[in-house]
């Protein structure tokens, strides 16, 4: 599929990995809506990437909400291509707390809603409308999903936004083989620790801390061009595999792919925007912190 020209829908797509993807679409000529919340920055947004971006305020998890950025991604010709970017962090409940309080079953159900029944919203939805698509290139359509290092190693604190992840993760080969007879494309990327507003609510300390901890290079990742997550947009592993840009045999590992005889993805490195790295205690750094102090 060639990415000039094409019609693209990014959800998330006001901030941090959506908007970078949004904007290597659009440099790349594709007319890109992005679906995000109404508080987002999604005004901005468009206007920074100009008369090639639309925003509609919508909740991944509202039917309406998504027909309608659906309905505006059509108006700019057949959807084909879907990088589903939106989604929460995890509050960080423990099962249960040091006076044997159990967790919040509301904040666990209220990410497994966002992050895995939106994502199979937006999945449902859209494949929906592809499918009517002519087959161009031999193919009608693909998806980008995301999930996170976190699917595969969940840290303390980190029960509902782990399983909501997994999945994410666990979704990916059947949607493949589900949607592999009408000629759509579905992979999931799952990144590691990355630069976005989600992690941009953590104190200073812990930024740092979670970028020291990175192997190497020892930063956050970006959703800039030729960072890490660049290299992994739809643009680059998914959407132009027919462009000559990289040959499917050149993925990086840590891509699941959604083909009908890949059964999961391959090794990950790095940590998840809400990861935090794991203390001299087994625990995170903060739980470092908290145990040094008693």
């Amino acid at each position: 599929m060639r990415v000039d020209g094409i019609s693209a829908l990014v959800t998330g797509g006001a901030s941090g990995l959506g908007l970078g993807t949004a904007r290597e679409l659009v440099a790349r000529g594709a007319k890109v809506v992005l679906l995000d919340l109404p508080a987002s920055l999604g005004a901005e947004a468009t206007k920074e990437l100009g008369s090639a971006a639309t925003f509609v305020a919508a909740d991944v998890t509202d039917t309406d909400g998504v027909n309608a950025a659906l309905d505006a991604a059509e108006a700019n010709g057949p959807l084909r291509a879907v990088v589903h970017c939106a989604g929460r962090g995890g509050d960080r409940y423990r099962i249960i707390d040091k006076d044997r309080n159990p967790g919040s079953l509301e904040t666990f159900s209220d990410i497994l809603r966002v992050n895995l029944v939106g994502t199979y919203n937006v999945l449902r939805l859209t494949a929906s409308w592809m499918a009517g698509n002519e087959v161009l290139d031999g193919e009608r359509g693909s998806f980008v999903l995301t999930a996170s290092v976190a699917a595969f190693e969940g840290q303390i604190g980190q029960t509902s936004y782990a399983a909501s992840k997994s999945g994410v993760r666990d979704i990916t080969i059947v949607a493949a083989r589900d949607l592999a007879s009408w000629g759509i494309r579905v992979n999931t990327i799952a990144p590691g620790t990355m630069d976005t507003p989600m992690l941009a609510r953590l104190r200073d300390d812990i930024r740092e801390g979670l970028a020291a901890s990175v192997p190497y290079p020892k930063r956050l990742g970006t959703h800039r061009v030729g960072a890490p997550l660049a290299s992994l947009s739809p643009v680059w592993v998914v959407i132009a595999t027919q462009t000559g840009d990289k040959p499917p045999s050149a993925l990086p590992p840590h891509v699941s792919h959604g083909s009908s005889d890949q059964r999961h993805a391959g090794q990950l490195t790095g940590r998840d925007e809400d990861d935090r790295p794991r203390g001299q205690h087994g625990g995170t750094v903060d739980d470092d912190a908290r145990q040094d102090e008693r």
